[in-house]
């Protein structure tokens, strides 16, 4: 191949903003639980990626014995380092950090506890809690090869809670961006659909032969 005819390796910096689908999954699977997530990531190097998520989660348990209902959002913020490292694709592999809040409020009503002398009916009023936690992301982002700088992609998530204020009544059912209420790791995913607003493209530098 003549020199002419090499390929300039390019990068593409702009932001790319997306939404997590895996809200709808987790909806059929789970009925009770309802939610929403945009993410947002921004290449300012090479290799490496300004990144944030934010959304809100709903619960709504009715059964026979308890009504439970709890919503919060959550926010979170870190960076994603692309392991792959190709010059001539933007598709990226990536392992990052990420630094979340939540603030959610829950409750629980018409509690039936059974006993010898008949049934008691108690309840829970409503509060505010928060979380903080840092997370772990391993993840890949492809663009589509029939659609220009739109992205499908997915991630793997390791939560370890740090601090917070939870119920010292009952656990939470879930905190909104981190997982079970109960837990101190969690293992959580997402699946994501994005556009990216190209900025500006780069031909990488090569050292010297």
């Amino acid at each position: 191949m003549s020199q002419g005819s090499e390929r300039e390796p390019l990068t593409t910096k702009g932001l790319r903003i997306g939404v997590d689908a895996s809200y709808l999954l987790v909806h059929q699977l789970l009925p009770e639980r309802t939610g929403w997530e945009v993410t947002g990531d921004y290449q300012w190097k090479r290799n490496w990626f300004a990144a944030t998520e934010f959304g809100a989660e709903q619960v709504h348990v009715d059964r026979s014995n308890f009504k439970y209902d709890l919503q919060g959002g959550y926010f979170k913020l870190g960076f994603d380092y692309d392991v792959l490292k190709s010059e001539f694709t933007d598709d990226i592999v990536t392992v990052g950090l990420r630094y979340g809040v939540s603030r959610y409020k829950h409750r629980a009503a018409d509690i039936t506890i059974e006993n010898y002398w008949g049934p008691i009916q108690e309840s829970i009023r409503e509060e505010s809690f928060n979380g903080n936690w840092v997370e772990l992301v391993l993840g890949m982002k492809a663009e589509l090869f029939f659609m220009k700088n739109v992205f499908i992609g997915w991630s793997i998530r390791s939560g370890i809670y740090l601090w917070g204020k939870r119920d010292t009544r009952m656990d939470a059912y879930v905190i909104p961006g981190y997982g079970s209420g109960e837990k101190n790791i969690t293992i959580t995913y997402n699946w994501t659909l994005s556009y990216r607003i190209p900025f500006k493209k780069e031909i990488i530098s090569k050292p010297p032969k």
